[in-house]
């Protein structure tokens, strides 16, 4: 088991732990929020980038991912989505704020009974299961070169496995793989490296991560592939 595994396992039993304390409305509440809010992030930026892609600026990275400019479209997924799970989740808190139930859901974690400790503690597992793939998510942007996320069992199992949220994330953690993958092989070089910028082309097209117009409409204006120093 590698560090990453055990610092998961940690961050579980972490939440199992909170969930007793909290009981079971609290945990759920938590739960449905935040599952309502990336379900929502992930759709929603998926929109946002198929009308605001030729917009972008697509920047020349550095490091392994220099001139791989392909890269861009899952780092702009990841900037929308972050951005418009930030303002899902102000917009949910401020409701149940002004309607006070925020209020009452904090007030039923005292003297909350052993049963509902219970309950909060099993409902823990899945809230930390969304947490955890959030977080996975974003840390596996491609110029991290995250490989300790990659070769993690663990972070396999909750990015694979986790109902509803490995099925509408799929293409995007199948190119984040396929990328970190590549990037860290021998022909990442200055002769190889626009071959592997078309394989991750290549790749995104064959997984439905963006659609063939999209695709020609970057290649025409050139957003697709940068340039690479010679070291």
């Amino acid at each position: 088991m590698g560090v990453i595994d055990i610092v998961l396992v940690l961050v579980f039993l972490y939440g199992i732990y909170s969930g007793f304390q909290s009981g079971f409305l609290k945990m759920f509440s938590n739960f449905i929020i935040l599952l309502i809010t990336t379900l929502i992030a992930g759709k929603l930026s998926d929109i946002m980038f198929g009308l605001l892609y030729n917009v972008f600026p697509f920047f020349n990275f550095s490091g392994k991912t220099e001139g791989l400019k392909a890269l861009n479209i899952i780092v702009w997924k990841l900037v929308l989505y972050i951005l418009i799970f930030a303002v899902i989740l102000t917009l949910i808190k401020s409701v149940l704020t002004k309607f006070k139930i925020k209020e009452k859901i904090n007030d039923s974690m005292i003297n909350v009974n052993i049963i509902g400790k219970i309950f909060g503690s099993i409902l823990s597992i899945p809230l930390v299961f969304t947490l955890v793939f959030n977080a996975i998510l974003i840390l596996l942007i491609p110029f991290l070169n995250f490989r300790l996320l990659t070769d993690s069992k663990v972070a396999n199992i909750i990015m694979t496995k986790t109902p509803i949220l490995a099925n509408a994330n799929r293409n995007l953690y199948n190119n984040q793989t396929f990328i970190i993958n590549r990037i860290n092989k021998k022909d990442n070089t200055i002769k190889g490296y626009k071959k592997l910028n078309k394989d991750i082309v290549d790749n995104m097209l064959d997984t439905n991560l963006v659609s063939k117009e999209i695709i020609e409409t970057l290649e025409d204006g050139n957003k697709l592939l940068g340039t690479r120093n010679k070291k």
